[in-house]
């Protein structure tokens, strides 16, 4: 019970108790601050993981490109740039790459290598073909590229 003294005084605070307030109100502050710090630190690393694996992909393609440019054909340029005998169909390979960008039969990344046209005249075969790699649904990259192959004396080709 309150006693009868006490009851027309205002409760005043000792300095004791407004420093633990005080306490636990920085700590909740440097609590949420910390959590958001994380967060951020969390998403920056996502994003240069992002980067990374981008930039590779860029590389790649372009190693795929020069493959395609000597080569003419899907099926060997997939065997010249990764040293695998790729499913083609309907001139489409998609291969299962891990986050180094090599074969593997887990990969996060699909890497779809697709024929789109092949021009055939009596000077030559002008083929382009569609590079395309994929992150959980996402396009990372993508790249058209074309090779030429003259025929010797201007030949026909059956």
């Amino acid at each position: 019970m309150i006693a009868l003294s006490m009851m027309g005084k205002k409760a005043e605070m000792r300095p004791a108790n407004l420093f633990f307030v005080e306490l636990i109100i920085v700590l909740l502050f440097f609590s949420l601050s910390a959590a958001i710090i994380l967060q951020v630190f969390a998403a920056a690393d996502r994003k240069q993981k992002l980067g990374e694996l981008t930039e590779r992909s860029i590389v790649t393609a372009q190693t795929i490109a020069e493959c395609y440019s000597v080569t003419g054909d899907v099926a060997e340029t997939v065997e010249m740039a990764f040293g695998i005998n790729a499913d083609i169909k309907d001139g489409a390979a998609t291969i299962p790459l891990n986050r180094q960008l090599t074969a593997s039969a887990e990969g996060d990344v699909q890497l779809t290598v697709s024929e789109i046209s092949r021009d055939i005249s009596e000077a030559g075969v002008f083929s382009r073909m569609s590079i395309e790699f994929v992150l959980d649904d996402d396009v990372l990259y993508s790249l058209i590229c074309s090779a030429y192959a003259p025929q010797n004396g201007g030949a026909s080709v059956e």
